[in-house]
């Protein structure tokens, strides 16, 4: 495994994305996954926004 620091890329948009559905399904699996799923295009477009702050 490896870390970078950098400022958010529009390429790590979904990458992002899917380290935070992963997470939540993981960390949060007493809430259903369907609810983390319903959420995770929404997800998508705020990283999308902060990408480009």
């Amino acid at each position: 495994m490896w870390f970078m620091i950098r400022k958010l890329q529009k390429t790590d948009i979904n990458r992002v994305a899917d380290i935070w559905l992963d997470t939540n399904l993981k960390a949060h699996d007493f809430i259903p996954a369907k609810y983390w799923k319903n959420n995770f295009q929404l997800v998508k477009k705020y990283v999308m926004i902060w990408s480009q702050k």
